[in-house]
């Protein structure tokens, strides 16, 4: 059975742009407006991903969790089930290709790899996607790859980040809280979860280790390696310590800290 979701409010009816205020876009698509008094005692509407299913609250078979209410005076939505789903329950009808990884609790994700890696001709590594781009034109007029489409292009623009990291680049301001919330949002592609879903107060399946093997792939962090272990190879270079292009090494097995990720 799929997460339900149950949104208090005092209006009529809840609105698709009141369901991206709340950012649960990633778990319902369409609102259902059917009112009823939810876990907190107060009114508003209880949904999931399917609009046509209706669902009354149960508080002997349920169970609820609050949402972290980050700063608003009371809890701006509930996560609900009857019994915990599996992954395959929570998987969305269009898959982007990638990894199986299977994390804490044995839940098993596809992690779509954002980006992979060869070696360049001129630089050590190059990367191609897989991830829709939008069409562009060239100079004569002639259709040619775009950007990644915006569905993705923030998190894939955030892999780069976490990669670059990695790799021993300076990438300041990128914060743990961050990475962390980058290998939730990776799974979330092709799965209906957020970092709230798969945190202990819900799922309690995505540990340290598991949110870094989740990033790992994402990034292609090992074809990226091998890349680069490439092209030291063809400069006749040592290639025992994974280089970036330039002359600073990179960490065997990169960890998480509490402070910001700068070099």
């Amino acid at each position: 059975m799929p997460l339900l979701y149950f949104i208090p409010t005092n209006l009529h009816q809840i609105s698709a742009e009141e369901i991206r205020r709340l950012g649960l876009e990633y778990a319902i698509d369409h609102p259902t407006n059917r009112g009823c008094t939810g876990p907190d005692g107060r009114h508003g509407f209880l949904m999931e991903k399917d609009r046509q299913k209706l669902h009354n609250f149960d508080e002997q078979s349920q169970t609820w969790i609050p949402a972290p209410k980050q700063g608003a005076d009371s809890v701006p939505y509930w996560v609900g089930y009857e019994t915990l789903p599996t992954a395959e329950e929570l998987q969305r009808e269009e898959l982007v290709d990638g990894e199986w990884i299977e994390t804490t609790g044995g839940y098993r994700w596809l992690v779509p790899r954002l980006m992979m890696w060869k070696t360049g001709d001129t630089v050590p590594a190059v990367y191609h996607s897989n991830l829709p781009v939008c069409i562009d034109i060239d100079d004569d007029g002639n259709p040619i790859d775009g950007a990644i489409v915006p569905k993705y292009r923030d998190l894939f623009d955030i892999g780069l980040r976490v990669l670059t990291k990695l790799a021993g680049g300076n990438e300041e301001g990128l914060t743990s809280k961050q990475v962390i919330t980058f290998a939730a949002n990776c799974i979330g592609m092709n799965y209906r979860v957020s970092l709230l879903e798969l945190s202990s107060r819900v799922l309690g399946c995505l540990s340290t280790e598991d949110a870094m093997r989740v990033i790992y792939s994402a990034v292609d962090w090992q074809g990226y390696q091998d890349a680069v272990g490439n092209w030291d190879g063809r400069q006749g270079r040592p290639t025992t310590d994974m280089e970036s292009g330039s002359d600073k090494s990179t960490q065997a097995n990169p960890t998480i800290s509490d402070r910001p990720l700068a070099s």
